[in-house]
């Protein structure tokens, strides 16, 4: 994380905290405790993801052999969820992708910390002789989340549709997919110290980094851990749902696998969201079932807990029972309720 901006951030009143999946910014003035009611416009600091810029004259072309998403209908104004895959079409990593701001012929790649490294010596394999460059920015640029209550007038332009991309100088503003309004912002120090300075009236309005996880796994977004990667392909973690997999571009990495199994329609697998009171052994891979359908298994993608709820991404081998019949297999055991996608 950049280090000027971790230390503004902290004369802000955020407390580190270091987690199992890397580093959380908790403020312990604010009134804030969950995503529920959130009446007022709220600032983050995303620390769970970091940027990869993949730059050179090459780097549409060899992104789109490598990613699932289409890389031709990245532009400016758009943004697309992706997966990165291994030869037998399991996602390596999911990844936010878009243009770089002011520069030609380069990229951001938005991916879990814990992934990073990987994804760069994976990625690598691939570019032999290709103009491009893959270079971690995490310590040039700044992520910063933003919810409101309502569409309002900032000083930068918001975009209004999912996914959707708007500039403002430095600063690009990324629509997420969610009930509620959520804009993730990338910029660099003095462009995210500006922003933050502008939006943030009261130390009241400034929210934990966990509760931003929190928010983008109930909207659906699968940032899964190191320990999950290679296990699913992407049609499990629901990214074709969520846009990031063109079915008409040509090859990529995994693409047979993962053509095959759109067209004939054999994913038996799909992507869920639930809820529970947080176990005290709660861990990604964690064995699902249900108690009334021996033939329902599954395992926890990625979890999030707030105080002492926890919200859960599933991938679990059929539609699950509307009745609280599904079983967290934790010390102790713990029932499950599948909730809608906010």
């Amino acid at each position: 994380m950049n280090k000027d901006w971790l230390d503004y951030i902290k004369t802000q009143g955020a407390k580190p905290i270091q987690t199992d999946t890397g580093l959380t910014l908790d403020f312990p003035d604010s009134d804030i405790c969950n995503g529920c009611n959130v009446d007022k416009t709220c600032l983050y600091a995303v620390t769970h993801l970091d940027i990869i810029e993949a730059k050179g004259i090459d780097a549409a072309t060899f992104l789109q052999g490598q990613l699932t998403c289409d890389i031709n209908d990245i532009s400016s104004s758009q943004s697309r969820f992706a997966a990165f895959c291994n030869p037998k079409g399991r996602v390596i990593s999911p990844i936010l992708v878009l243009r770089a701001t002011g520069q030609d012929n380069a990229f951001y790649l938005l991916v879990p910390k814990t992934l990073t490294e990987n994804v760069i010596q994976r990625l690598s394999m691939y570019i032999l002789r290709a103009d491009v460059s893959l270079t971690l920015r995490s310590d040039t640029y700044c992520l910063t989340g933003l919810s409101l209550p309502e569409p309002s007038t900032l000083s930068i332009p918001l975009p209004e549709k999912h996914f959707e991309t708007s500039h403002h100088n430095t600063l690009s503003v990324i629509r997420l997919p969610n009930h509620k309004l959520r804009y993730l912002i990338i910029g660099n120090t003095e462009a995210s110290i500006d922003f933050w300075n502008a939006c943030s009236n009261t130390p009241n309005n400034r929210a934990s980094s966990a509760l931003w996880r929190y928010l983008d796994l109930s909207a659906g977004l699968p940032w899964f851990e190191a320990d999950q990667s290679e296990q699913y392909i992407p049609q499990m973690l629901n990214i074709d749902k969520l846009g990031g997999i063109s079915f008409n571009k040509g090859c990529y990495t995994g693409q047979e696998i993962v053509a095959r199994t759109h067209y004939l329609g054999k994913n038996k697998r799909e992507m869920f969201l639930a809820e529970c009171h947080k176990p005290a052994s709660l861990k990604a891979g964690l064995a699902v079932r249900d108690k009334n359908k021996p033939d329902l298994s599954g395992k926890v993608l990625t979890w999030q807990a707030l105080n002492d709820k926890a919200r859960l991404l599933l991938v679990i081998s059929c539609e699950p029972s509307p009745s609280d019949t599904l079983v967290l297999e934790a010390e102790p055991s713990e029932n499950l309720t599948i909730i809608p996608f906010e």
